[in-house]
């Protein structure tokens, strides 16, 4: 079994800079803006020598918590820790809010992919992903509009409910031969007597809904 541990520090009670262990070692340093995500540093370990083996840049440009850009780059190392392959995207993330909760977000965005010896050249995303919420900012539906490819539905989340907190979500996709809602996975929920935001419970989860869905990144920790 392995530990996840997350070690902040805080200033006005908002979050300074967090930084992420597993089984005790370094692998995530994220630094805050106003309590927001703006920079995340990822680490590699090589032998003995801890590298940068990417960043992670978000901004805000709505003045809310919700990100409107992202930005990041990704090295891959040879096995004596030299640079051989470098990754860049950005992510455009149109954002529509309703009291102060997610309303839908519209993903678009490009990317670089080259080595070392390889010319960088900036390429389109193949698609805009667009996703829906509910009147408590948690995540319906979404779907994508291919340039190259079939456009449609991609996910649905079906919720169950009790004394106003979600007990169970279930994925359902629909990308298959006949286009019929399939189950992808489920998600049980417990809960603690500890209090959260509104905002914050619709971002957590959010983040266990789409864990593999690309259209949005929902930093709710």
């Amino acid at each position: 079994m392995s530990v996840n541990t997350f070690e902040y520090t805080f200033e006005n009670d908002v979050p300074m800079t967090r930084k992420d262990y597993l089984d005790k070692e370094l692998i995530n340093i994220v630094e805050y803006d106003q309590g927001r995500h703006y920079h995340e540093k990822k680490i590699y370990t090589v032998g003995s020598k801890e590298l940068d083996a990417g960043n992670n840049y978000y901004a805000y440009s709505n003045q809310d918590e919700y990100m409107t850009l992202f930005l990041t780059e990704t090295f891959e190392y040879d096995e004596d820790g030299i640079i051989d392959a470098t990754k860049e995207e950005v992510d455009s993330i149109l954002v529509a809010t309703k009291n102060g909760l997610l309303e839908k977000t519209v993903n678009t965005g490009m990317y670089a992919n080259w080595g070392i010896e390889e010319k960088k050249e900036w390429m389109r995303f193949n698609g805009t992903y667009t996703i829906n919420y509910d009147e408590n900012g948690i995540v319906t539906d979404t779907s994508v509009i291919y340039r190259d490819g079939k456009s449609g539905p991609q996910y649905q989340v079906e919720k169950t409910i009790e004394n106003g907190l979600i007990t169970e979500i279930v994925l359902e996709d629909c990308m298959n031969d006949k286009k019929e809602w399939t189950p992808d996975r489920k998600i049980i929920f417990e809960y603690t007597d500890t209090s959260i935001s509104e905002s914050r419970y619709a971002w957590m989860m959010n983040a266990f809904a789409m864990e593999y869905n690309a259209g949005y990144i929902y930093n709710w920790y």
